[in-house]
């Protein structure tokens, strides 16, 4: 545990990772300390930034999303602005989940999701016909069960 953070800040975090609009009341009840305590020390961790915000975690099967595929790509020819504007697509795209850098034999790894395996095929057909040059190869995975997400991730627990 980093030093900054308690015992206290620890429980406290954990506590929002599990239910980010508990009652301060509640949290500390369950920390065993003030109102008080809770409510400066939140503002602290916010101050700080290691608190730097709070998140909906969204039910994908209500918007229709029922079709997950883990796509990697190898980067082939890098021309700056080009790479730049498919991270800007990336990054504003309602199917990227997750886009991150990584190492080994890809370059990046996406997490995708969408209605139909349709559109997923037209999300290849673009990034194929506007960013060929950019990646070299993909390869892709069908996501059968999501187990844990990045949204219960708790690493104080």
């Amino acid at each position: 545990m980093p030093s900054e953070v308690d015992a206290i800040d620890a429980r406290i975090l954990s506590i929002l990772v599990e239910d980010g609009k508990a009652r301060v009341s509640d949290i500390a009840r369950r920390c065993r300390v003030s109102r008080q305590t809770v409510a400066a020390r939140i503002r602290k961790m916010e101050s700080t930034k290691l608190i730097m915000g709070y998140r909906t975690i969204i039910d994908y099967d209500k918007l229709g999303l029922k079709f997950f595929f883990i796509l990697f790509l190898k980067l082939g020819v890098l021309e700056e602005p080009t790479a730049a504007t498919a991270l800007k697509e990336f990054l504003a795209s309602p199917h990227v989940l997750l886009d991150c850098s990584v190492t080994g034999e890809w370059d990046v790894l996406q997490i995708l999701g969408f209605r139909s395996t349709m559109e997923y095929d037209d999300y290849i057909s673009r990034l194929r016909t506007v960013y060929g040059q950019l990646f070299r190869d993909t390869k892709s995975h069908a996501v059968l069960k999501f187990f844990k997400g990045l949204d219960q991730y708790n690493p104080l627990a």
